[in-house]
């Protein structure tokens, strides 16, 4: 399959923006990801795919902890600086909104931050399959979600309606 056309078909899966961190002080490393999922409940594990011609890419495999911070609707210019898009890079990206420092750094504005522990890693073309197991769910949830859709970032709205 060409290539191209295959980005162009995925771009039109609506995904969930994340952001990946590891590491403390000088030394914690992020990535904008919209490929996050779960894996199972019991235990609970996670998978997040991370290109491996990311600077933060080996930082963040290699780490003992991980957070997979799930962002909210108003997140776009948090997303957009650990995407690369604003000139930020290391430890000056967390310098774009409230970070608090756990096993792994927390975003604590973000919907649900999953603090991990590595449970695998797989290579598969060009990204690493980074399996967490999940130790500890943060945050509270809020209005609405963060999304990539056909290459931008979109804000989608929280549904009124509750499940019965």
């Amino acid at each position: 399959m060409d290539p191209t056309r295959f980005r162009q078909a995925m771009r039109l899966h609506a995904a969930g923006v994340c952001i990946v961190a590891s590491g403390s002080g000088e030394e914690r490393h992020g990535m904008t990801v919209s490929s996050v999922t779960s894996v199972s409940a019991e235990p609970p594990l996670v998978l997040v795919c991370l290109n491996r011609n990311a600077s933060c890419h080996d930082p963040i495999t290699a780490a003992p902890a991980f957070s997979v911070n799930i962002l909210a609707a108003h997140q776009t210019e948090v997303a957009m600086a650990f995407a690369g898009a604003t000139g930020l890079s290391g430890p000056r990206k967390f310098e774009i909104g409230r970070w608090t420092q756990t096993s792994a750094p927390v975003l604590d504005t973000a919907l649900q931050t999953l603090l991990c522990e590595p449970a695998g890693r797989h290579d598969a073309g060009t990204h690493t399959i980074l399996i967490g197991r999940v130790v500890e769910a943060l945050g509270s949830g809020g209005d609405g979600a963060l999304v990539n859709f056909d290459g931008a970032m979109r804000e989608v709205a929280a549904s009124t309606r509750r499940a019965a």
